[in-house]
């Protein structure tokens, strides 16, 4: 999977668009309340509510990508060192994040079969419930890291960068706080790669 950073100006312009949008809409959500309250339009707004809800797509169910993202990017383990001031040993955690961030994002999913890409492009039907479900692979991904005085990382996932962008910050800190910010889009996808020998291989043994 290959993910193609947005340009830092870019991102710093959406991220204005999505600040932007934000007000917007809980401008209008505090006027559609008032107008509720007064007894005005509450039903249309319930009606658009749900016509909203049922058109939504359903994620599969388990983490997402961008949940799996940030669990590999904060890597932490745990081991046994000793320690002379307790003449003993004592078990220790060592915790990693990045402290910046690629032009590139460069994943490998572990697709070796059909059944990976099959899993991995789950979504995209409509489930038993009349509602369509999202696919497992974003379109775009957010990657926010701090490494120093703590050790986070978070990631999230959506249809664009202007809906990541629309979502605001996802770790603590502004300009100074050793707080990394990228936001990527999808760009290549490459499922398997086999050459004609273990394609034939494969055949035959199958």
């Amino acid at each position: 999977l290959g993910f193609n950073r947005v340009p830092q100006a870019a991102a710093a312009a959406l991220q204005a668009q999505g600040e932007a949008t934000q007000a917007s809409a809980a401008a209008a959500a505090a006027a559609a309340t008032a107008a509720a309250a007064a007894g005005e339009g509450a039903a249309g707004a319930d009606a658009a509510g749900a016509g909203a809800h049922a058109s939504a797509p359903h994620a599969p169910q388990g983490p997402t990508f961008a949940d799996l993202l940030a669990r590999s990017l904060a890597a932490v383990q745990e081991t046994r060192a000793w320690f002379d001031t307790a003449h003993g040993y004592a078990m220790v955690r060592q915790s990693r994040a990045p402290t910046s961030l690629p032009q590139v994002l460069a994943i490998n999913a572990a697709v070796t079969d059909p059944a990976d890409v099959a899993w991995w492009a789950d979504g995209g039907e409509v489930d038993a419930t009349g509602a369509e479900r999202s696919p497992r692979l974003p379109w775009a991904l957010r990657v926010e890291a701090v490494a120093g005085s703590r050790y986070e990382v978070a990631a999230a996932q959506g249809g664009s960068a202007e809906e990541l962008a629309a979502r605001g910050n996802l770790l603590e800190g502004g300009p100074g706080s050793g707080v990394v910010r990228g936001v990527y889009e999808l760009r290549a996808l490459i499922a398997h790669v086999r050459d004609a020998d273990e394609a034939d291989a494969a055949t035959a043994t199958g």
